[in-house]
């Protein structure tokens, strides 16, 4: 007679059926692109995260009004500075990042792929020819990683179909290379401008009130803003660290099988 399983041996067994589906999504070339991309600017989240707690120890932004930490009240005005400009400026950077991955992916220049990713997403972003740098925090991020794979995308089209400016092989690589991305950079640069300033469609407002009714709204209440939070957090963890754990759990075993093979 098999024993009979709790509540959490189901929710684990539900957990481990739902992992590796995700995980196989995770390795998707985008996804893993989009996964890298956000990994590689923690460095710049956390320290602004550092500074963050440093502006709210010396400002008095908590309890009774008085700082908890009254030697950094002098200076805590230039502390948030560096928190404006790192977590407030995130998706600036992960348009570099996540393009940057994606071409490494599809085989494309890297540093070609950076730096269209950021032009694209300056130029999808700008308000009336001035930088709308709340677009720039977090507000911006998913507009980020769309605008980020779509010129991606496109530049890998147009290469494939090979609508380049060809140079005589006699021509440095690299400056050949700056050839070879004019044609994807104008068509990128253009349906991006054309989109923001001809169209006038601001993105990121535009995503802003899609969201709005299915989680902004919800979250006002809390029962359902840590509802979501739990859910957020749980899917976040299976498609950014399960297969990470997986690699670990590979590199491990790769490693014993090693070990007994030499005793």
């Amino acid at each position: 007679m098999s024993e009979k399983k709790s509540f959490l041996d189901h929710i684990t067994d539900f957990t481990l059926k739902l992992a590796d589906p995700l995980a196989r999504f995770a390795e998707l070339p985008l996804i893993s692109a989009i996964q890298n991309g956000l990994v590689a600017v923690m460095p710049v989240i956390i320290i602004g995260s550092i500074f963050l707690v440093l502006y709210v120890l010396g400002s008095g932004a908590v309890g009774d009004g008085n700082a908890l930490l009254p030697f950094l009240a002098p200076y805590a005005s230039q502390l948030v500075i560096v928190n404006s400009y790192t977590i407030g400026f995130i998706s600036l950077y992960t348009s570099i990042t996540i393009a940057m991955n994606y071409g490494e992916k599809l085989d494309l220049n890297v540093k070609t792929s950076g730096l269209l990713g950021l032009v694209a997403f300056i130029l999808i972003t700008q308000t009336g020819g001035g930088l709308d740098t709340t677009a720039f925090s977090a507000s911006g991020l998913f507009i980020t990683i769309v605008v980020s794979a779509l010129s991606i995308r496109i530049f890998k089209f147009i290469l494939d179909k090979n609508i380049v400016i060809k140079l005589p092989d006699s021509v440095p690589p690299n400056i050949g290379n700056v050839f070879t991305a004019l044609i994807p950079y104008g068509i990128v640069m253009t349906i991006a401008w054309f989109i923001r300033t001809m169209v006038n469609i601001d993105l990121v407002d535009v995503f802003s009130n899609l969201l709005t009714p299915f989680i902004l709204e919800p979250m006002a209440t809390q029962d359902m803003k840590s509802l979501i939070v739990v859910v957020l957090s749980f899917l976040i963890g299976l498609v950014i660290y399960y297969p990470f754990w997986k690699q670990y759990e590979k590199d491990c075993l790769e490693k014993e099988s090693l070990k007994n093979q030499e005793a």
